[in-house]
C-alpha cells in the first residue's frame, strides 16, 4: 500500500454522478436538434439556398457526389448540417464559459505526505 494513495470516499467524491451525464447527453441533444432547426429557418428566409445553384449554373437542388457507389446527396441538407455543427460548437462553448465563470474550481488544498510518519 502506497504512501499517497488516497481514501476510497475521497475517489468517490470527485467522480460525477450518472443522473448528470444524462443531463449532459440531453442538453448536447438540444444543442444538435436546435442547431438544426436554426440552420433550417435560416435557409429558408433567406435566399442562400436559391442562389447556390444559381451561382453553380445547375437548374434544380445541387447535387453533391461523395463517393460514386452512394447516390448524390442534396447540397442543401449538407449546408445545414454544417451549419448545425458550427452552431453546436458555438453554443456547447458558450455553456462551459458561463459554467467556468460561474463555478470557478476552488484550488485544492496541498497534501503533506510525510506528515503521518512523524518528525524525526
Amino acid at each position: 500500500m502506497g504512501r499517497l494513495r488516497r481514501s476510497r470516499e475521497e475517489a468517490d467524491h470527485k467522480q460525477i454522478g450518472a443522473i448528470w451525464r444524462g443531463v449532459g447527453f440531453i442538453i448536447l441533444v438540444v444543442f444538435s436538434v436546435g442547431g438544426y432547426i436554426l440552420a433550417d429557418v435560416a435557409l429558408k428566409s433567406s435566399l442562400l439556398i436559391q442562389l447556390i445553384p444559381q451561382a453553380a449554373g445547375i437548374g434544380g437542388p445541387l447535387p453533391i457526389t461523395i463517393n460514386k457507389a452512394l447516390p448524390p446527396l442534396p447540397g442543401d441538407v449538407l449546408l445545414r448540417l454544417a451549419i448545425m455543427l458550427f452552431l453546436d460548437v458555438i453554443a456547447y462553448s458558450v455553456m462551459v464559459t458561463i459554467w467556468a465563470i460561474v463555478n470557478p474550481l476552488k484550488p485544492d488544498e496541498p497534501e503533506e505526505p510525510w506528515s503521518s510518519q512523524g518528525q524525526r
